[in-house]
């Protein structure tokens, strides 16, 4: 459930209309329809305020650990109607392989296009993937369940190991192949290519210094 339909949810269950809520932010009234239909997510800046509000901490509208500062940062800074937040999930391994973990890390800046519902930014770990990526990477990812041979995608392979790897596709096997040359290919051949489940396609990486 994202942070809008817990403020919803919680709404509700207050019985507290949304005007009362953009009242109290100093907002207009149709301030809540834009932030339902996606026009703006100006809501990440008022979190604190709509957490005061209801009487809950911003973690329980987030349903994680988040940074709100961090949140706070993309509107103080003037940001325009072009760019929006998306969350940082970790972390999804390049290396040898970790536990695909569905946590909530920070919100990261993005292109409006991206702000759908169907993007999300993954952080990197380990270095199976350099020179092209590298460990400590943001990579922006569509969620698809199907991909094209060649495509950069970010799989689950038996429900837990996430990785991040080239994409092949034969008809009798998948590979996932890594960019580092001492990273051999994953085969998965017959009954075996049930064990990977298609993420998304990487579509832009993001690397701070």
């Amino acid at each position: 459930m994202g942070i809008l339909d817990n403020i919803t949810k919680l709404l509700d269950e207050r019985k507290i209309k949304q005007i009362e809520l953009t009242n109290y932010l100093g907002v207009t009234k149709n301030t809540f329809s834009n932030w339902k239909s996606g026009r703006t997510q100006s809501y990440m800046k008022y979190l604190p305020q709509i957490a005061e509000f209801l009487g809950v901490s911003v973690d329980s509208l987030s349903g994680n650990k988040i940074c709100t500062s961090n949140i706070q940062k993309f509107f103080d800074v003037g940001y325009d109607e072009q760019t929006g937040v998306l969350p940082v999930y970790g972390t999804i391994s390049a290396g040898l392989g970790i536990v695909a973990e569905e946590t909530l890390l920070d919100f990261e800046a993005a292109d409006k296009r991206y702000i759908d519902g169907n993007h999300f930014y993954l952080k990197v770990k380990g270095d199976s993937m350099i020179p092209i990526i590298n460990d400590g990477d943001l990579l922006l990812v569509n969620k698809q369940s199907t991909l094209d041979n060649g495509d950069l995608g970010a799989f689950i392979i038996d429900g837990e190991e996430g990785i991040v790897k080239k994409y092949e596709y034969t008809g009798k096997q998948i590979n996932l192949i890594s960019f580092n040359i001492y990273y051999p290919t994953k085969e998965f051949v017959g009954a075996d290519m049930e064990r990977v489940q298609i993420v998304g396609k990487v579509v832009e990486l993001k690397r701070k210094f």
